[in-house]
């Protein structure tokens, strides 16, 4: 699955489909095999969609969109979407906080910096690290610790 180009509500111009913002952003996007499951569910119900929508199925190509193929509003999705998590009794989480979460569990979970920015898009490195420097302080504890480990491993094989 690939991130090919963004859509916006702007008001006074409707919804706005454009390139994303650089050549990084353009992105291939690895998903689990519970997501391809959901994946092949969502577009099972697209195709069911567009057979009861005849001629009037509109062909987008996105993922989210309403009975008749066309896009969902981005400012629906995420009322939806906070409506959803409400419902489940989980805590405050915006859409686009979806992406903040992936990045800083990644990052606690000692993924390469690298490869993470590589899946947000990122320019460089350095935007990611940046942007997440809060998971920081707890990494450089857990690198002191690990260091510490194999120093006293070492010692001990000598």
């Amino acid at each position: 699955m690939g991130v090919v180009a963004t859509l916006q509500q702007i008001r006074g111009h409707g919804l706005v489909t454009d390139a994303p913002k650089t050549d990084r952003s353009r992105l291939n996007i690895t998903l689990g095999p519970s997501t391809i499951e959901l994946w092949r569910v969502v577009q099972g119900t697209q195709q069911l969609a567009k057979i009861e929508a005849g001629p009037l199925w509109r062909e987008t190509g996105y993922v989210f969109t309403q009975a008749d193929g066309s896009s969902v509003l981005p400012d629906n999705l995420t009322v939806e979407f906070a409506s959803m998590v409400k419902e489940l009794e989980r805590p405050h989480l915006t859409f686009h906080g979806l992406r903040h979460a992936f990045a800083t569990m990644a990052l606690q979970a000692d993924k390469n910096p690298k490869v993470v920015s590589q899946a947000l898009g990122h320019s460089t490195v350095t935007i990611t690290l940046d942007t997440y420097s809060h998971v920081l302080p707890d990494m450089q504890d857990d690198l002191a610790i690990a260091v510490k480990n194999l120093l006293k491993r070492q010692s001990q094989m000598d």
